[in-house]
């Protein structure tokens, strides 16, 4: 038996160390506690040391905290209290506070910047020296922090000497709650306590925005004086605040300091936004390093009390920069602004920065065609040309606008060349082309033109195709039996010259009919009745245009030529032209000028041109025209006797420089510019410019362009 009691007191032994056990494993497996919502406060790192404001002074920091959530919940701040621990009253001297989220973290309130507001108090402290955000219902996520900037504005009644120093006293001030599940956060770190503000007898500066900020815009390249900023300073009603340096700051994807060539300032009395007549000058010539720009050295002072703000604006030079690329300018911060009060001479800090001007767009530099004439074009003969321009954002889409091209030649769209073969039954053309390129508002441009076409089946005779002077006394003639018409021209629009070798001979001898003498300087017969282009009686259709014929006895003559076409030239010599008597002379838009006393502009021989009209003469002391018997020294005594020039004209033509030969029209040659009358088959002008660059054609071998 006491064997048995024994096993038995062994097994209930065992038995409740079993229990034992198994009681223990079920106590470990009850869930722990949920973590707490954790919140820690300090004082922010950038939290405004101890300063002198003005009585009156507006939206001064005073104080920032840091805010801290736990790593593990997320935590949501629903208000939070500030005392007061200065010697001011700040139920009395504070007109209003401002709780915001310092964005920037730099522990000064910029209403640009530190857009988040978290709760306003229109009124200041309470009597007791606390102010309470009850609104501010703001969520940090697990982990994070942010930075609060607290902000006074002072209402005028504070004495000199009052101070004001901001805090949270306790931790139970700020109230806050895991943002998940409503659970008071555990909040740690108070008291937290700021820097002193001291009221001083000084002034106040407010910086704004100016009531005509220049709108953002597109810049062209290059551009001078654009404005870019227009900012406003008002001084508080204590003093007048003197500015002794501003700094500011451009923005924008573009290298101001690359790009912008002089930054100037100045004083925008009317406030337009733009600089005008009576506005003063402050600062010029500066420019950007880094990003900045400061002009030092001013003492500019802005009167105290309301209505006596000042407008200053910033306009940039732009000599640089890439299509695109934008631009613009701001005063960064309040720190920026150095002043000083007028009469404590104690230092004045604004508030309100930044302020921030508009962002300019780069546009791409002008998009201009800069092809203004083109190559002789050839029947049967392959035609190609590029047309140049510069400027503008690529691709660029070229077209025909107005007018058409020579039959057999075309404009590649996309190249800008004009090619092809020009067929039969092509004639030379005026007309316009147009470059459109990719901007997102397109630029444009477009050019008169005209391509001149050999006359089929013509022998082409090429004087100095490169420019120059081409020294010999020329003889035309069908001398190898050709067929067709004679053209003895330019090659390419360089308007050479011909001259004389021989004083004592024609410049130019036609001694065969059909031909044709086109674009050329030509000069240097000046032996007595010698002609700078001479052409032999009874030759059918001579044509002759587009000639600047200078320095000659007789500029042309082509009497007793039937056919004749003598149109666009102009003459300047002792004698002009000597035409008529051939029947079916045309006499059109040339300029003579007869420089021999007694000399003449138009000789007629035999009997007048058939047509002959639209040209303008200057004999100043000599006689419009000449019969071989009479002279006629007015234009309407001319028009009485030849029954020609109903529309001519007399007077100088105000060439560049006739005596200098240089003979393109000017501003002034109003006889000249479109007074002219349209040509058959003529297109270009001396130099290859398309003609009807104005409301008509010119009169004289230069188009005026």
């Amino acid at each position: 038996m006491k064997s048995m009691s024994m096993w038995m007191s062994l097994i209930g032994a065992i038995l409740l160390i079993a229990l034992a056990g198994c009681t223990s494993e079920d106590e470990d497996e009850t869930p722990a506690p949920a973590p707490r919502a954790e919140l820690a406060v300090s004082l922010g790192t950038a939290s405004p040391g101890d300063q002198d404001v003005a009585v009156d002074a507006n939206d001064v920091s005073v104080l920032q905290i840091e805010l801290s959530a736990g790593a593990d919940r997320r935590t949501r701040i629903t208000s939070i209290t500030f005392t007061e621990a200065g010697t001011g009253d700040p139920d009395t001297a504070i007109g209003s506070l401002g709780l915001y989220v310092d964005a920037d973290e730099d522990g000064a309130y910029a209403s640009a910047v530190d857009t988040v507001a978290l709760d306003t108090i229109a009124g200041g402290y309470d009597a007791g020296g606390t102010a309470t955000f009850s609104s501010v219902n703001r969520t940090l996520d697990a982990g994070t922090s942010e930075c609060w900037i607290l902000v006074y504005s002072f209402n005028g009644t504070a004495s000199v000497g009052d101070t004001f120093t901001p805090g949270l006293a306790l931790a139970g001030d700020v109230a806050a709650e895991d943002a998940d599940s409503g659970d008071p956060a555990s909040v740690s770190g108070p008291p937290v306590t700021g820097n002193t503000a001291t009221v001083e007898n000084i002034g106040s500066l407010t910086l704004s925005t100016g009531a005509n900020n220049p709108s953002a815009a597109d810049l062209p390249t290059p551009a001078t004086g654009v404005p870019m900023l227009q900012v406003s300073l008002e001084a508080g009603a204590t003093e007048d605040v003197t500015v002794t340096s501003i700094t500011f700051t451009a923005g924008g994807t573009g290298d101001a300091d690359n790009d912008v060539s002089s930054v100037d300032l100045y004083d925008d009395v009317d406030g337009s936004g733009t600089v005008s007549a009576g506005d003063g000058t402050l600062a010029t010539g500066g420019s950007f390093s880094g990003g900045t720009v400061q002009f030092s050295g001013l003492s500019e002072t802005i009167l105290a009390g309301g209505g006596n703000a000042q407008d200053w604006l910033v306009t940039c030079t732009f000599t640089g920069g890439t299509a695109g690329n934008t631009y613009s300018v701001s005063l960064a911060s309040n720190g920026d602004v150095t002043a000083t009060g007028g009469s404590s001479m104690l230092p004045v800090t604004p508030t309100g920065a930044p302020v921030n001007g508009n962002l300019m767009t780069m546009l791409a530099a002008p998009l201009v065609i800069t092809t203004q004439r083109l190559p002789f074009a050839m029947i049967g003969s392959v035609y190609g040309h590029a047309l140049q321009r510069t400027g503008g954002t690529p691709a660029f889409t070229w077209s025909v606008s107005n007018g058409t091209l020579p039959a057999g030649l075309t404009l590649g769209a996309n190249t800008g060349v004009i090619s092809g073969t020009p067929s039969n039954t092509a004639t030379g053309q005026i007309f316009t082309v147009q470059v459109t390129d990719s901007a997102g508002t397109p630029q444009s441009d477009t050019q008169v033109l005209a391509i001149e076409v050999d006359p089929q089946g013509a022998t082409i005779a090429s004087v100095a195709k490169t420019g120059g002077t081409y020294n010999e006394n020329v003889d035309l003639s069908y001398t190898q039996g050709l067929s067709g018409r004679l053209v003895l021209r330019s090659a390419y629009n360089h308007l050479p010259t011909v001259q004389a070798s021989n004083a004592s001979d024609h410049v130019i001898d036609v001694q065969t009919g059909m031909t044709s003498v086109w674009g050329l300087k030509i000069t240097g017969a000046s032996g007595s009745g010698m002609c700078g282009i001479k052409a032999q009686g009874s030759l059918l259709g001579i044509q002759i245009r587009d000639c600047i014929l200078f320095g000659n006895d007789i500029a042309i003559d082509n009497s007793g030529n039937p056919g004749t076409s003598v149109e666009n030239n102009t003459c300047y010599g002792p004698n002009g032209l000597y035409l008529g008597g051939g029947g079916s002379c045309m006499v059109h838009n040339n300029i003579v000028w007869a420089t021999a006393t007694n000399g003449w502009c138009h000789r007629e021989y035999a009997t007048p041109a058939s047509s002959c009209d639209y040209n303008l003469y200057y004999a100043p002391n000599g006689h419009v025209g000449y019969d071989g018997t009479n002279y006629y020294t007015t234009l309407s005594a001319w028009q009485t006797h030849s029954g020609n020039d109903t529309n001519g004209q007399y007077g100088d033509p105000n060439f560049v420089n006739a005596a200098g030969g240089d003979f393109h029209l000017t501003t002034s040659s109003t006889l000249a510019i479109d007074q002219g009358t349209t040509v058959a088959s003529q297109f270009t002008d001396a130099e290859g410019y398309a003609r009807n660059q104005g409301a008509v054609w010119d009169i004289g071998a230069f188009e005026k362009h």
